[in-house]
């Protein structure tokens, strides 16, 4: 029996295994997530150390251009038509200017005044805010300027001297002060010596009464003038030039003196559109108000400010000649002037001009201060 040849091939049996390499079709997606990644955080650290280069102003611009609209503002907008050009929290310089029968307002400038929060604590407690301002210890609130430790060793900051604000009821300085100042008796003042015979005036020298109350204004002019000037009289022409100061006009007028002090062009005794004052007008006010606080007289302070409208969230002209005015007042009087002696304290806006032919020169910006003579 032959048998067929095609019955005899054999049975070929391929087998497959699940490990062929198919890496090659997908094997750089990893990479593209990865890189993606790397560029997130690049990005991250590059915008947080912008922000930390930054200064205030360029955070706010950036924030004003990713909310345009204002979402995140917390005031609600008032009824009417609003401007678009005004700004919160800005000094609005405002010119009036006819076309075509009608008035435009144009902001000439617009410049970043003290904060609301800041002015209203300059009033709140001006004698504390005075003293860190004269003294510059702004970083010195309620801490000591002697030392840390000991009521002997350490002492209050000099802002801590000019309101109760300042003080804290839990630092031993402060209850100590109050106990010594509570333990002192009343009689503990020492009594004045009797004035011996020799020291009394001679009959000759008591019958010159009249020619001392002119003796008197010029004695005090020159002595106000001293106080003006200060240790600056010390110092050379370069350095009178390199620290400007608030031009002082002493001079006498019908009924007493008039002391008057004006800005400059380069030189502004109060922070733009505020009563914030500056620590040279300070300094000068107190050693003016020792001097003041030595001779007899009624005082009457006087704002002014020039003619050049503003408007802001807290002053227009009035206000502002008013608020200096009420400043100049806070400096007098911690500077040692009686606040009873204060007969008014005026603002005028912009209604009694120095320099009348232009309205808008800094010595229109003054604080007048007029000792009336004594009766």
């Amino acid at each position: 029996m032959s048998i067929d040849p095609e019955t005899k091939r054999e049975i070929i049996i391929v087998r497959r295994g699940g490990h062929d390499d198919h890496d090659s079709h997908h094997g750089g997606v990893w990479k593209i997530a990865y890189a993606d990644f790397m560029t997130a955080m690049m990005a991250f650290f590059l915008v947080m150390w912008l922000i930390n280069a930054a200064n205030e102003e360029t955070k706010a611009a950036v924030a004003s251009y990713f909310n345009p609209v204002k979402l995140m503002d917390r005031h609600s907008s008032p009824k009417g038509v609003q401007d678009i050009e005004e700004k919160d929290g800005k000094v609005r310089y405002e010119s009036d200017q006819k076309i075509e029968n009608s008035t435009k307002v144009i902001n000439d400038t617009t410049v970043a005044p003290v904060s609301e929060q800041e002015e209203r604590q300059l009033f709140r407690e001006p004698y504390a805010v005075l003293s860190e301002l004269a003294h510059e210890t702004g970083v010195l609130q309620n801490q000591s300027a002697k030392g840390d430790g000991g009521t002997s060793q350490s002492g209050p900051a000099t802002g801590a001297e000019g309101g109760e604000a300042y003080r804290d009821p839990f630092s031993p300085d402060y209850w100590s002060s109050k106990a010594v100042g509570d333990l002192t008796p009343p009689d503990a003042a020492p009594a004045a010596p009797p004035k011996p015979e020799a020291a009394q005036p001679k009959p000759e020298e008591a019958a010159k009464p009249a020619e001392a109350p002119a003796e008197t204004q010029e004695q005090l002019i020159a002595d106000l003038k001293k106080a003006a000037e200060g240790e600056t009289a010390k110092e050379d022409a370069a350095a009178k030039k390199a620290e400007p100061m608030p031009d002082v006009t002493v001079v006498p007028v019908d009924g007493g003196v008039m002391i008057q002090l004006t800005d400059k062009i380069d030189y502004g005794m109060f922070t733009i559109g505020s009563a914030k004052p500056d620590a040279r007008v300070v300094q000068m006010l107190e050693r003016i108000a020792q001097v003041i606080s030595r001779q007899p007289g009624e005082v009457i302070i006087s704002g002014h400010t020039d003619a050049r409208p503003f408007k802001s969230a807290t002053y227009d002209n009035w206000r502002l000649s008013s608020a200096r005015a009420q400043m100049a007042y806070y400096m007098l009087v911690r500077g040692g002037l009686d606040e009873k002696r204060v007969l008014r304290v005026e603002g005028y806006a912009d209604r009694q001009p120095k320099n009348t032919n232009d309205p808008n020169a800094a010595e229109n910006r003054r604080i007048d201060i007029f000792l009336k003579s004594a009766p």
